[in-house]
């Protein structure tokens, strides 16, 4: 039998099969006969759809399926049944007819399985399937208003420009489909569209140009040379390329600092939104970051360490948690992870200078780590005794009277530019700055007289002179 002609066979079983689950033992004993004994289940349904639910590519095409086991040859055919669950025409008898009328070739045919090449990793439209799935009474009923109203838009989409003209428009495609079919509340799938920016890498090119690749590149005193006739290049940014071989393998980043500094690195690089250069020393930065939060709380045996104490904290310690707290958070809704992880790292700053570190402080602050550097996280929370997961607790809050600073600092300017600060309580008046500002800025007013002092409260003084 040519291949052609198994393929056909096989087709037409799965045809035979998905119109009458009821036969499928009959069904099955045919396909032995046809390919062999080997044809025979590898594995129960039950297990396969466990299987299914951990496959990305093959989650929304949960289907019956017919699979080569070697890939090439008909025998050892894998066969897992799904009923209901086909592309939408193969059941179709009419369509089965007409797709062998409409042959345009020898052993050639029409397929019913164009949905999967298009949905394939719509992970969106995978999880409204599995809700569906998950309707009360029979699992194929109709979408019932109660269901109807748990399928509504998500706030918000990230990926790159690619992404747009790929899984964006697939997604805003299927959901005006269920809009229009009532099954989804909203026209579109999003309410918010982010596309973060490309991380780059360092590429060298010489005096005409032309690039070189990386491992070419020899470094000497700070420039770089072409290693095989000792010519110097420069180093520009460019996108990641394999015939530059200027590629950073994740897998390579992670087995040599760890996981969680290179999650953490990604979202230390810059804003979200900009195309940042990738810098090996900065993944080193940030893994001494880590190391120090480690300090923190674990001694040198690996057992907490004894300046963790339940002492209560000082008003400003406390102070500068439940800023911490508010800002993160901010920065973590805004997108601004590079940020949020700044602050954490001013904290950390802070409470290393501490002989005594009160576990009040330590606690809300591994729990603001845990979604930049989850696997320390939850060491360090196993550390501190607490459980359960630090990833099972609630979200630290904050309270908005000990974010507000009794102190404020003024920046001052003469003439527009700025030549000094003044820390001040949040209560001073004018009359109070001024006279504490000329002060500290006397060696530029240089004994004369402000013709005009602008005063914006609580944010600046400038002296026009």
């Amino acid at each position: 039998m040519s291949q052609p002609q198994r393929r056909d066979e096989i087709d037409l079983f799965v045809d035979d099969l998905l119109a009458n689950p009821d036969r499928a033992e009959e069904l099955k004993g045919k396909l032995r006969q046809t390919f062999g004994e080997t044809a025979t289940d590898r594995t129960t349904p039950e297990k396969r759809r466990a299987q299914l639910r951990h496959s990305e590519a093959t989650r929304f095409a949960a289907r019956a399926e017919l699979r080569h086991a070697d890939g090439r040859q008909p025998s050892g055919l894998d066969l897992v049944v799904f009923p209901h669950a086909a592309p939408p025409l193969r059941p179709r008898k009419d369509h089965r007819d007409r797709r062998r009328v409409a042959a345009c070739g020898q052993g050639a045919w029409g397929t019913s399985d164009a949905l999967d090449g298009i949905a394939a990793g719509q992970h969106r439209l995978e999880r409204l399937a599995q809700r569906v799935r998950r309707a009360p009474g029979d699992e194929h009923e109709d979408v019932g208003p109660a269901l109807r109203l748990q399928l509504r838009s998500e706030p918000l989409d990230v990926g790159g420009v690619e992404h747009a003209v790929l899984h964006l428009l697939y997604a805003r495609f299927w959901h005006k489909v269920l809009y229009d079919l009532e099954i989804v509340s909203t026209d579109e799938p999003y309410t918010r569209l982010f596309n973060q920016g490309m991380i780059l890498a360092f590429a060298y090119e010489n005096e005409a140009g032309a690039k070189i690749p990386a491992d070419q590149i020899e470094e000497r005193d700070g420039r770089f040379y072409n290693g095989e006739n000792g010519t110097e290049v420069r180093q520009i940014v460019a996108k990641m390329s394999k015939s530059l071989k200027n590629v950073v393998n994740p897998e390579d980043v992670t087995m040599r600092y760890g996981a969680d500094s290179l999650r953490l690195y990604e979202m230390f690089m810059g804003p979200l939104e900009s195309m940042k250069p990738w810098s090996t020393r900065g993944v080193e930065g940030i893994t001494r970051f880590l190391d120090r939060v480690w300090r923190l709380m674990v001694g040198d045996e690996g057992s907490l360490s004894q300046a963790v104490t339940d002492a209560e904290p000082a008003p400003e310690q406390l102070r500068l948690l439940q800023y911490t707290i508010k800002k993160v958070t901010d920065d973590i809704d805004a997108l601004r992870f590079n940020t949020a992880i700044a602050q954490m790292m001013v904290f950390t700053n802070e409470m290393t200078k501490l002989e005594q570190r009160p576990r009040r402080l330590l606690e809300p602050f591994v729990l603001l780590l845990l979604p930049f550097a989850p696997h320390l996280s939850e060491e360090l929370w196993e550390r501190l005794g607490q459980q359960p997961r630090a990833g099972q607790q609630p979200w630290p809050q904050f309270d908005p009277a000990l974010v507000v600073s009794d102190r404020l600092t003024i920046p001052i300017q003469v003439n527009g530019k700025l030549r000094g600060k003044l820390e001040v309580d949040a209560g001073a008046s004018r009359e109070q700055l001024e006279p504490l500002a000329k002060k500290e800025v006397a060696e530029w007013l240089q004994g004369k007289e402000p013709k005009k002092v602008i005063y914006v409260e609580k944010k600046l003084i400038n002296f026009v002179v």
